[in-house]
Parts: C-alpha cells; structure tokens; sequence
C-alpha cells in the first residue's frame, strides 16, 4: 500500500510541524502522525523524503527534534525503518559532528543523539530479527538465536 497524494501531504504538514524551530517538545499527534505514515507507506521512504527536506543543518532545535523523531520512529515504526534508514547513516554523522562544534548544551547532544542513532542502525542491521523497540516476548530470543547458545 502506498501513499495517496493527501496522505502524503498531511504526512508532510506533521512532519513540518513537528520539526518546528520553536523550543518546546514535539506534539505527540505528530510523532504518532509519522508513525502511522510509515506503516501506510510500508517503511521509512515517505518520512526520509520529507524529512532531508526539513532545516537540519540550519537549525540546532530542528536537528534535535530530528533525532527525537527519528528514534521514536525507528522504535515504533514500520518494520522495514531501519533498514531504509540505514543509507541515511552519513548524513546523520556529519549532522552530529556539525552540530558538535557548538558549545552550548544542544550542540554535544545532537552529536551524542546521531551517534547512537547510527549505532541503533548498525545493530539492526546486524541483527535484522531483533525489532526496533527491542521489546521481545518470552521464547522469541531463542528462536531468534535458533536455539544455539553461540547466537
């Protein structure tokens, strides 16, 4: 299933909004707006369309909603999330090393965000079984590891 033309603009509005460069959290019906999007879209490709868009480089408040977005999504978006995002992972870098310069308290956490974000990513990639949330039920790591206790 894949976008009609006004999900993908609502989808953008959210996005937008909830990327704004005021500094207050982000609204949650956005968070869950974009959340919803990447399981209408079947993966991350319609959020990192809109998302590269947005002022990431121009704006420390943006970048850090950014990040927060971006984790939320992996965590409790679509499956395929993290491994659309994973050609995403040096633009995140040269965010957080960008934005590592500054010297006031958003700078080195934007940097520390975007290192564990990609960190996030090559785990998944990794270990493609395990999901974003990390939340697995009883018995799911065994199956996930085949039973070998080298796994």
């Amino acid at each position: 299933m894949s976008l009609t033309d006004k999900e993908y603009y609502n989808l953008t509005i959210s996005i937008s909004k909830a990327l704004s460069n005021v500094e207050m959290p982000i609204k949650v019906k956005h968070v869950r707006a974009a959340i919803i999007g990447t399981f209408h879209s079947n993966g991350g490709h319609a959020f990192w369309a809109i998302a590269i868009r947005q002022p990431i480089q121009g704006n420390r408040i943006v970048a850090w909603k950014f990040c927060h977005l971006l984790h939320k999504i992996l965590r409790e978006g679509h499956p395929l999330c993290c491994a659309h995002s994973m050609r995403h992972r040096t633009m995140l870098l040269e965010a957080g090393k960008m934005w590592g310069h500054l010297t006031d308290g958003y700078g080195i956490c934007i940097k520390h965000y975007t290192k564990l974000l990609v960190t996030k990513l090559e785990f998944h990639d990794r270990n493609p079984r395990i999901p974003g949330s990390l939340s697995l039920r009883q018995g799911d790591l065994e199956k996930i590891g085949e039973g070998d206790i080298n796994i």
